[in-house]
């Protein structure tokens, strides 16, 4: 397993544990914002250990989980509009990829928590 592969786990684990207890007692779907810079190809690694991280805690897609995907593609100025998109879908949780798509979200909403994993310096 690769650093990011870690840091995603953790970033997934510690965004969702105070949801992992609710979510044991009362299962309901939640739903959370994934904004990247890149393409699935390129986050694979890294949305797969999100995921693993995920299920440790007890959640798993399209049970109790939905996550709406936001793929930059490598174009950074279409963050402001993705995560735009993920503000009014009304997610509980934005995870933001590198510092610019932490920024965007930041800029997109200021009641919607923030997780950002792979960023240096803000």
């Amino acid at each position: 397993m690769n650093r990011r592969e870690v840091v995603a786990g953790m970033a997934g684990a510690a965004t969702f544990w105070p949801f992992a207890v609710g979510a044991q007692q009362h299962p309901q779907m939640r739903y959370i914002g994934w904004l990247v810079t890149g393409s699935p190809i390129a986050y694979r690694h890294s949305l797969s250990a999100f995921r693993a991280g995920l299920k440790a805690h007890g959640f798993s897609e399209g049970e109790n989980l939905h996550i709406e995907y936001r793929w930059a593609e490598g174009s950074l100025a279409r963050l402001v509009e993705l995560a735009a998109g993920l503000a009014q879908e009304k997610v509980e949780v934005i995870l933001a990829g590198g510092a610019a798509g932490a920024r965007a979200a930041k800029n997109a909403t200021r009641t919607i928590p923030i997780v950002t994993a792979g960023a240096g310096t803000l």
